[in-house]
């Protein structure tokens, strides 16, 4: 039986993936997410969960790549539909796809920092049991 490993403030890949998919919802209020993205209470300087996860993917976007920003924004911020950005930007499906995974795994990444590791060590550490 395996067991699940909770590390707080720690999004799947799956969780930054809704993020995006709801990322036009948070323009002032918060959204409850198909899987729950922050565990904290609503802080006391007004800021709530959902609203601090739209800042942290904005400047994530900001560190991106200019072609998986593109891709990013095109297809779940600004909701292009697939065959004008693969025109815009002079690419295959196979390319686009890569780079919107690109894009997650960078959110990902930048959202997360150390606790990635952490997650990875206790897993280690639970296999071996």
């Amino acid at each position: 039986m395996s067991k699940r490993i909770y590390v707080e403030d720690y999004v799947s890949r799956i969780g930054v993936r809704n993020m995006l998919k709801y990322y036009h919802k948070h323009q002032g209020q918060d959204y409850r997410w198909e899987e729950k993205v922050t565990k904290s209470p609503r802080s006391k300087d007004g800021i709530s969960g959902g609203q601090m996860n739209k800042i942290m993917i904005d400047q994530a976007l900001e560190q991106m790549p200019k072609m998986e920003r593109a891709c990013c924004r095109g297809r779940w911020i600004l909701k292009v539909p697939r065959y004008k950005i693969l025109d815009m930007l002079k690419l295959s499906s196979s390319q686009y796809y890569a780079y919107c995974d690109s894009a997650v795994e960078h959110i990902y990444t930048h959202i997360n920092g150390e606790k990635i590791g952490t997650k990875s060590l206790l897993e280690t550490i639970l296999k071996e049991d």
